[in-house]
């Protein structure tokens, strides 16, 4: 599937050109049209294609709830939440794992600086998480992200380049040869970071704590509570001494906001960058496409985002850090999800020609997956011979 949709867009923008090609030769003024076609298509083409395999897939997970999952569960009898995870995991379906669109729309604009990468600014960000969590909660152990030193020889096949793009955020991925696998540590889990770090259900928590248990537990758990509350205060006022904390909650208003009418007038790291003070309201619109300015509303709602941007990033509220890490562990997590299905792609190979086909059924190395509809005229050829 993942190699079927990036094909059908190429041959659709080399059709487009065609046409604007023929059409210039006749003179004709629907060129313009068929060249702009040609030209946005080219423009959103990462933007598409995860639109058209996330639509794909998520028709693939409505399938596979009603009908693989009861069978797996009956006669396998063995958990795969974290397999079936790995193959709906939103990364598959980019072709970028930093492109601005899609880091909008599914996690955070880590660089709002227009010379900055998205890998650099992920593992900056990361790695200072990762040695304050550290050094704050020493009795969980943290797994670095980034592998500076490669223990054996890397991947040789990278068929959809799913390990040239984890490279950039976690180094090189050593040959695994028969047995594929990954390393998780509690921080690659946003559950984690949700059990320990959203403060809005410690009075519940502690109220219960002091029933079930009583007062000498719950002096305990308020204790363990203060604690990760003062690791969040810290985090937070690491990210604002390094001047991310401001650009990570205006990627998060970004977010809200962002739609198509948008997109065609602005690149979201303008917008971005406005939202966190980089650059003013003069540089923004000077930034807007030439074709299409900001309506009157729109600009309204920019300047009303804007300022509540400033006006959280200039309070003392922890929940900014707290989903900020969020969203960084989840980024991880899929991360690794990611890095392991390239590694099982990269062990498969889809057959289409028959002389491929062929040769693989004399090395007994083939295994036919065969639709129901092939499957009957199978059957029927059999039949017949």
């Amino acid at each position: 599937m993942l190699e079927t949709a990036g094909p059908q867009l190429d041959e659709l923008i080399n059709r487009e050109k065609v046409r604007a090609d023929e059409f210039r030769e006749r003179g004709s003024t629907e060129a313009l049209d068929a060249n702009q076609r040609s030209v946005s298509l080219q423009r959103n083409y990462d933007s598409i294609l995860f639109k058209v395999n996330r639509q794909v897939v998520t028709e693939m997970q409505r399938i596979d709830a009603r009908h693989s999952a009861p069978l797996r569960e009956k006669f396998l009898n063995t958990p795969d939440g974290e397999v079936i995870d790995a193959l709906f995991n939103p990364m598959l379906f980019t072709t970028n794992l930093s492109s601005p669109i899609f880091l909008i729309e599914q996690y955070r604009l880590w660089d709002s600086e227009g010379d900055e990468r998205a890998d650099i600014a992920f593992n900056r960000i990361n790695l200072e998480l990762e040695q304050l969590l550290a050094k704050e909660l020493p009795e969980f152990p943290m797994l670095s992200l980034q592998s500076t030193q490669v223990a054996g020889a890397p991947e040789l096949y990278d068929s959809l380049g799913g390990l040239l793009q984890t490279q950039k955020f976690m180094g090189i991925a050593v040959n695994q040869k028969a047995l594929i696998r990954e390393d998780f540590c509690w921080f690659d889990n946003p559950d984690n970071i949700r059990e320990l770090f959203s403060t809005e259900h410690y009075p519940a928590m502690l109220l219960n704590v002091r029933k079930q248990q009583g007062l000498k537990a719950w002096w305990r758990m308020r204790k363990q509570t203060r604690r990760l509350q003062t690791t969040l205060k810290h985090i937070a006022k690491r990210l604002r001494q390094l001047g991310l904390l401001k650009p990570l909650i205006a990627s998060q208003h970004v977010t809200k906001i962002w739609n198509g009418s948008l997109a065609e007038r602005l690149d979201a790291k303008f917008l971005c960058q406005y939202f966190s003070s980089q650059i003013n309201i003069k540089k923004l619109l000077e930034r807007c496409s030439s074709k299409k300015s900001l309506s009157e509303q729109q600009l309204k709602q920019l300047i009303k985002a804007a300022e509540e941007v400033d006006r959280q990033a200039r309070s003392n509220d922890m929940s900014h850090a707290f989903l900020i890490m969020e969203d960084v562990s989840r980024f991880r997590l899929h991360l690794k999800q990611y890095r392991f299905a390239h590694r099982a792609f990269n062990r498969l190979k889809v057959l289409k020609q028959a002389d491929d086909i062929n040769l693989s059924q004399q090395s007994a190395s083939l295994y036919t997956l065969l639709t129901a509809d092939e499957q009957v005229r199978s059957s029927s050829h059999n039949l017949i011979q």
